[in-house]
């Protein structure tokens, strides 16, 4: 979804989730990951799980959202995607504030074994 209110930055918005962040270091976040596929089941699993997370530490948030042209995929092994970006939740207060996530998918288990976010 393209909001022009907010610049050039593509995102997503979710109604309900769960969170971590794994930093990793620039050389080989630009050499292992690739674009987000929004199609992949991991895409909304992550989503959900970082959302939940997200809104367990700020009950009053209005509204949880990727900033999809920061969210990056890569496999962490045989089975597990790592997710990794930034998204943003409006808080009590109409203030937009942005924070970086960490996902772990596991395609044979079918659901999500890491999440976390932090507040930026």
């Amino acid at each position: 979804m393209r909001d022009s209110s907010r610049g050039s930055r593509v995102r997503a918005s979710v109604l309900v989730a769960c969170g971590a962040v794994i930093v990793l270091s620039p050389a080989a976040h630009a050499q292992s990951a690739v674009p987000v596929d929004q199609k992949q089941p991991w895409f909304n699993a992550c989503m959900d799980a970082i959302t939940a997370k997200v809104r367990a530490k700020q009950v009053y948030a209005q509204k949880v959202e990727w900033l999809v042209d920061t969210v990056t995929q890569r496999e962490r092994s045989s089975t597990e995607t790592a997710v990794n970006g930034k998204g943003q939740f409006l808080g009590q207060q109409g203030n937009w504030n942005q924070f970086n996530f960490h996902c772990v998918y596991n395609r044979g288990q079918g659901k999500v074994t890491e999440a976390t976010w932090r507040r930026l």
